[in-house]
């Protein structure tokens, strides 16, 4: 599993310039999901031990429209938050009901927190200053997060 974990980092790694944010730690948050799930960061790496690829969106973005669908890609083919990755989806500005049309037409299966349900605040402690912003973070470093932006898109993924 590990070997799909460095794949899936380095798909993205040539797909995204490097990050929109200034933070050097991740900071801890919980947040509730669409789907009412309860997502706490620091259980998932400290208890669970699972990698946490966090995309920040927002729903009026066309780059962030083409990006959200790999994101599900990648949700799917590692295993849907089974296996050593777990994906969470949060958006900036937008309330459930426009994250769900947002998820529904583009066929988006990753956990979503709305921004007027916590997104913002989770997107503002990141300091994300770009959108869309994937932050990949290890379980065996918990407070280091390496963060992608997607200023560059191509056609392919590795």
């Amino acid at each position: 599993m590990n070997r799909n974990i460095l794949l899936f980092f380095f798909a993205f790694a040539s797909i995204f310039s490097f990050a929109q944010t200034s933070q050097k730690l991740s900071p801890d948050f919980t947040a509730i999901t669409l789907d009412n799930d309860t997502i706490v960061l620091s259980d998932i790496l400290l208890n669970e031990q699972k990698y946490v690829a966090v995309e920040f969106f927002f729903n009026e973005s066309p780059v962030c429209q083409e990006v959200s669908p790999l994101i599900t890609d990648a949700f799917l083919n590692l295993g849907l938050n089974q296996t050593d990755v777990v994906f969470i989806s949060v958006n900036v500005d937008n309330d459930s009901t426009q994250c769900r049309e947002y998820m529904n037409t583009f066929g988006l299966q990753t956990p979503i927190v709305a921004g007027t349900k916590g997104g913002n605040e989770i997107s503002e402690a990141y300091d994300i200053q770009s959108f869309p912003t994937l932050i990949l973070i290890s379980p065996s470093i918990p407070d280091t997060l390496i963060a992608l932006d997607s200023t560059i898109i191509t056609d392919t993924i590795v």
